[in-house]
Parts: structure tokens; C-alpha cells; sequence
């Protein structure tokens, strides 16, 4: 290799490192202070470089945005993979898969509340700025990623007999995100909201909801616990 193609290289990963450092400093700030609230150059202050820089790699604030929630979703999964995939998990049925996999997702409220959170600005700063679904595609990936995981579970259960063979895994997974992460993203943003509201606490209504929808969809095959 020559000297020309090796500065070639070097310069393409300080290019990927300040890209990076920038997203990471992203995430951080819109932990911090919301979405909303930060700025570019608040961004630029905490990565240590000037805001000229931060707009020479993302041209707007609203494609940085989608590449932070893009990172966070990926490194935060990847980190739950030990809670998704126990190291009984494949000896589990469908249906008691199916239930790791809602437990885990129920545990962020615990465990990764500034995910929710910043995924809930996330969802909200997209509808409001009217980002392009086409724009959005990398991030959706990941989503669909970690449905796969889901699918599997119900095919599973519907092949032992822990799950109705009339469920549509789809709709299911689907059905069963929109509500459960909503439901924690509200308990977490919103809080009581009015008196009634602290009748009962959070795990009791996120464990309840998790329950209605395993009910839903257990087979006549006898399920463990």
C-alpha cells in the first residue's frame, strides 16, 4: 500500500471518528435536555468542535436527530440481548418466549427509562419537522431487527401448541409494541396526571397490560408459570 492510500485511510477514520464523537455528544445532549431544547451549538460545545463542523457532516439538526436514535436503538438492544435471550431461553416453548420478550420490553421502564423517553421526542420531533419515511429507512431497520425476534416466538408457539394457530404474528407484534411501550412512555413522561391516577402504580399496570395480551394468544397446549 502507498503512502497516498494509507493517508486515505486515516483521514476516512478521523472522518468516522468526529462523526461519532458528534452523534455520542448528539445522544448525551438530548438525554440531558430534550430534543427540543438543544441546539447545534450546545452540540458542538460538549463534542469540543466548532458548529461548522457539526454541519459539515449532518447537513440539518433533523438528520442528526435520526442518526442518534438510529445508535441508541442498535447499542441499547444489542445491550438487552442478555435479557431478550436467556440462557434457558431456547428451551422455552413459544408462548413462554413470547412472554421473556414482553417482560424485558416491560423492564425498560426500570431499566433504559432514557431510551423511552428520548424515543418518545423522537417519534414526536419526526411527525413535527414531517421527515420522509425514505429518510427514516436505516432507523427502521433496526426496528424491524428486533422484530424478527418476536415473530420467531409466536412461529414457534404456534408449532408446539402454546399459541393460538389463528394469530396473526404480525399484528400481534405490532399491537403488543404500540401499546406497551405508549403505556411506559406515558407513565414515564406524564406521571399522575390526575388523582386517580396513583390508585395504581406503574409495574402493576405495565404487568397487567402484559398479561391481556399473553391471554390473547395462549394455545390450548398447558403453559409453564
Amino acid at each position: 500500500m502507498d503512502a497516498k492510500a494509507k493517508r486515505r485511510i486515516e483521514l476516512d477514520r478521523q472522518i468516522e471518528a468526529r462523526k461519532e464523537n458528534i452523534i455520542d455528544s448528539a445522544i448525551q445532549e438530548f438525554i440531558e435536555n430534550g430534543i427540543d431544547n438543544s441546539k447545534i451549538s450546545d452540540i458542538a460545545k460538549r463534542a469540543e468542535v466548532g458548529a461548522a463542523t457539526v454541519y459539515r457532516y449532518f447537513e440539518t439538526k433533523p438528520k442528526l436527530v435520526v442518526e442518534c436514535a438510529t445508535k441508541l436503538w442498535h447499542s441499547e438492544m444489542s445491550s438487552l440481548t442478555p435479557l431478550f435471550y436467556p440462557a434457558n431461553y431456547n428451551e422455552l416453548n413459544g408462548f413462554e418466549k413470547v412472554r421473556q420478550i414482553l417482560n424485558t420490553i416491560g423492564s425498560l421502564y426500570k431499566i433504559r427509562p432514557h431510551l423511552l423517553r428520548l424515543l418518545e421526542q423522537f417519534d414526536n420531533y419526526i411527525v413535527r419537522e414531517r421527515i420522509s419515511k425514505e429518510f427514516l429507512q436505516k432507523y427502521e431497520a433496526g426496528i424491524i431487527d428486533t422484530r424478527v425476534m418476536m415473530l420467531a416466538a409466536v412461529e414457534a408457539g404456534q408449532e408446539d401448541g402454546s399459541i393460538r394457530p389463528d394469530i396473526d404474528a404480525v399484528i400481534f407484534n405490532t399491537t403488543a409494541i404500540h401499546s406497551t411501550i405508549p403505556l411506559i412512555q406515558k407513565l414515564l413522561l406524564r406521571g399522575d396526571v390526575i388523582q386517580s391516577d396513583r390508585e395504581i402504580d406503574a409495574k402493576t399496570q405495565i404487568a397487567l397490560l402484559i398479561d391481556m395480551e399473553l391471554s390473547y394468544i395462549k394455545g390450548s397446549k398447558e403453559c409453564v408459570g
